[in-house]
């Protein structure tokens, strides 16, 4: 694939209540993955063509793929890997962070609806206490990914990195 010696560009926004919104670039194409923490699905997204759109940053109305998991519980934030542009989504309702995988269909790019990875991210005694009193809560929340590392924070675990290989699917 085109450009996948470089790291992509990831961005982290949040703002005005919104989702955090993660973006990468796959080749020439920039992709982005919104977590819906209210109706429990992460959208993905797919940049329009810069001459089309007049060099402006526009994404197509539709999202190329939506993940509808039924682990999904208020997912939080959302990233994706450098290399394998796997993408990970934290679940603020629940005790461990998600692992989508991507899947070619020719020149297009779907993610997987189940997930190939559920790592639980710390002990279900202090999840379920801070569960119990709002169900939206206990879980990690932030994530971030740099070569790697896969950062995670949370009020209850704090920050947790992970060391993990892409190509080997190890976390």
């Amino acid at each position: 694939m085109e450009g996948a010696n470089r790291l992509p560009s990831l961005f982290l926004l949040f703002g005005n209540g919104c989702a955090p919104i993660a973006v990468i670039e796959l080749g020439t194409v920039l992709t982005d993955a919104v977590a819906n923490h209210g109706n429990h699905t992460v959208s993905i997204f797919r940049r329009r063509d810069t001459i089309l759109a007049r060099g402006k940053l526009k994404y197509r109305p539709r999202p190329v793929t939506t993940i509808e998991d039924s682990g999904l519980r208020h997912p939080h934030s959302v990233a994706f890997t450098p290399e394998t542009n796997h993408l990970v989504v934290t679940n603020a309702g629940a005790n461990y962070f998600s692992v989508y995988q991507p899947k070619r269909d020719g020149s297009k790019v779907r993610w997987s609806q189940s997930p190939v990875l559920q790592k639980t991210v710390g002990p279900d005694d202090i999840f379920k206490e801070v569960n119990a009193r709002n169900k939206m809560e206990g879980g990690p929340k932030g994530v971030a990914i740099h070569k790697n590392s896969l950062v995670l924070c949370s009020p209850e675990y704090g920050v947790k990195i992970y060391s993990f290989h892409e190509n080997l699917c190890i976390i």
